[in-house]
């Protein structure tokens, strides 16, 4: 070798098997059942600002509103603020099990305000209309129409606190059994003006427009404590983890539990109260053998309902008794870099589970799916997020990101002091609608669904007799 060559050519050599091994593809790996320990713990959480995150919408509607002459909004805003946090610890590690504790905070303060004029809105009264002759159906007239103010505000503050206990296997983390202990407090106002109101009766032919000024309440504080069992585990992991593994967990799952509490409205007129609480038994009534008693009228007391499900008990007297079902859960595993609470990059896997039901229409891998981020470093689940497929890439649109568990702890204790439901004044009735009792948190939001269902949806049909049906034409 020339002499001139021979200080060059062993550190070129080196720099290009250097080089060769980083651009290489990675030889596959594997995450291995962790060694948990006492002590070993994950945070993981986010805070959002609502505001920010619905300006975009508010400036369609704006835009909406400046090419019709049909609106003109002279107020329009959202604010708000949500908190997610949790943190996981490991709070017991005796073979053959290890007991993690996770607590989790969610909280969630939100103001609305719509100020509006919208034109070719029917003026009030009652107009009478005829009935067609052959098939014997109303026919309504047209009805005058005019230019009429709207206003809307609605508040939502709303806070749970949920503390889960579970069990699982020390040979592979598969869960045996956990148990959770939920407190929601929950605080909706909603004020509107102007609101139409429209109403047909079918049998006199009469269609009838008013308007009306709403001030509703809606207040819960409740808790439940839920138990489960698992049979055999549910296998949630697949140890030993691996890009691209798929696999299915699936057990027998029995739950129960105690649940308590009050939920109450105030503001809304019988008719209008009868109409909310029909419309939820139909809706309960929608699984065949489903039978609720209790649920009839605000203030609702959970401890009074009972349910009945092909003559089964499944609740009363504030007892969930025990329900077993099957459950069946699929996931794939998918190697993941991602910047961690030390800052600093690290091998994860993010365990996608099942898409969620969305529209049947969607193309094939386009639904979203929820995403567990666990790390072989930490040897646990350092975050969650929805992850929405587009364009070939699968990014987060919700995440809660790690943290370190002191940050996450931190958050948690400011967040349910943020939160929380401040108890009304001396003297205001509404005082009593804070009650201290137990509750599911989910229970509170299919609530709040169906009223502002039943509040925004205010035209309806009464039940008539009515003529019978014409016979088909000739």
């Amino acid at each position: 070798m020339h002499p001139i060559v021979r200080p060059i050519f062993v550190p070129c050599l080196v720099s290009l098997f250097v080089l060769a091994a980083a651009l290489a593809p990675p030889a596959a790996s594997q995450a291995p059942v962790p060694a948990l320990e006492v002590g070993d713990s994950a945070g993981y959480g986010t805070e959002l600002d609502l505001g920010v995150l619905l300006e975009p919408y508010l400036d369609m509607i704006r835009e909406q509103d400046a090419m019709t002459d049909n609106l003109t909004i002279a107020a329009l805003s959202a604010t708000g603020s949500l908190d997610v946090w949790g943190v996981s610890e490991v709070t017991g590690a005796a073979d053959p099990t290890v007991e993690i504790t996770t607590d989790v905070v969610v909280g969630l303060d939100f103001h609305f305000a719509l100020d509006a004029t919208i034109d070719a809105l029917p003026d009030p009264g009652t107009y009478t209309g005829t009935r067609d002759p052959y098939w014997g159906l109303c026919m309504y007239p047209g009805v005058p129409t005019s230019s009429r103010r709207i206003t809307v505000d609605l508040d939502v503050r709303y806070l749970e606190v949920d503390s889960e206990v579970a069990l699982h296997n020390a040979s592979d983390l598969a869960l045996r059994e956990s148990t959770t202990n939920a407190s929601v407090e929950s605080l909706v106002t909603f004020v509107a003006t102007g609101l139409p109101r429209i109403e047909m009766n079918d049998t006199t032919c009469e269609q009838t427009v008013a308007y009306e000024t709403l001030n509703l309440r809606a207040t819960a504080d409740v808790d439940a404590q839920v138990r489960s069992v698992f049979a055999p585990a549910l296998d949630r992991f697949d140890f030993p983890l691996e890009d691209g593994d798929a696999w299915c967990a699936n057990a027998t799952a029995t739950f129960g539990g105690t649940v308590a509490g009050t939920i109450d409205v105030t503001g809304l007129d019988p008719e209008d109260e009868a109409d909310l609480f029909e419309a939820i038994h139909e809706a309960l009534s929608g699984t065949a053998g489903v039978v609720v008693t209790g649920l009839d009228g605000f203030p609702v007391d959970l401890a009074q309902i009972t349910v009945l499900v092909g003559g089964v008990e499944y609740l009363a007297d504030g007892t969930i008794h025990d329900v077993s079902t099957p459950v069946s859960s699929c996931y794939v595993a998918s190697e993941r870099q991602m910047t961690l609470a030390d800052g600093q990059f690290h091998t994860v896997y993010e365990i996608a589970s099942a898409p969620l039901p969305m529209d049947p229409y969607l193309p094939p891998g386009s639904a979203p799916y929820v995403a567990t981020y666990y790390s072989p470093d930490d040897g646990m689940v350092v975050g969650y997020a929805l992850v929405v497929p587009s364009g070939g890439t699968a990014d987060p649109v919700f995440e809660l990101r790690n943290v370190s568990p002191a940050e996450a702890r931190s958050h948690i204790g400011t967040t349910k002091d943020q939160y929380a439901i401040q108890p009304a004044a001396a003297g205001d009735p509404v005082a009593d609608l804070f009650l201290k009792s137990p509750y599911w948190g989910i229970l509170v939001i299919v609530a709040a669904g169906i009223l502002v269902a039943a509040l925004l949806l205010r035209r309806r049909r009464r039940p008539t007799s009515g003529p019978p049906a014409p016979p088909p034409p000739p």
